[in-house]
Parts: structure tokens; sequence; C-alpha cells
């Protein structure tokens, strides 16, 4: 599935990295659970793009609570979640979470 979704990113050039329990398990170089869920990062400039090209692949939105939808977008396929939370840079360069 991450294989999928890397090369939907890079087919859309964007960049995302990996948070959750599976960032951890890549820096422990093994996995220490099973994981139902794949956490991920990208900029919020690539969400329109992103939501379009996974919806194209299969990937089904889902809705997320209101107090998440300027941060992150929902998707599941093949009964795994996916959650793309969305960074931004503030005015003086921090990363930040948008919104």
């Amino acid at each position: 599935m991450l294989s999928k979704i890397s090369a939907i990113c890079a087919t859309i050039e964007c960049r995302f990295w990996l948070r959750g329990g599976w960032a951890i398990d890549f820096l422990l170089g093994k996995v220490t659970r099973p994981h139902d869920d794949i956490d991920l990062i990208a900029w919020i400039q690539n969400r329109e793009e992103l939501e379009r090209a996974l919806a194209k692949a299969g990937y089904e939105q889902i809705s997320v609570k209101e107090q998440f939808r300027g941060r992150q977008s929902d998707f599941s396929k093949d009964g795994v979640d996916i959650t793309f939370g969305y960074i931004t840079n503030t005015d003086e360069g921090s990363i930040i979470m948008n919104g």
C-alpha cells in the first residue's frame, strides 16, 4: 500500500513523510506491531491534487470531523485507513500543521 501511495505522490510531485507507528518502525528498522492504518504528512499546497489522484486510483475518501477538515484528508482502500495530515510554513519559516 505504501509503495502504491509513493508512486501516486511521485507522479504528482508531492513529497510526503511517514508519521505515527509506521514512522517509528521505519526508524527502528523493523515492524514492532501490526498496523491497521498509515499516517502520512504532506504539504498543504498538494492537497487538492493529492485527493484527486488518490480518488482516481480507487482510494475512497472518508469525511473527517469538522475540527480536522483544514488539517487532514482520510482515505480507505483494501481495508487500510490512510490519513494525510497537512503542513505549512509560518511567516517566520517554522513548519506547522495547517490550520
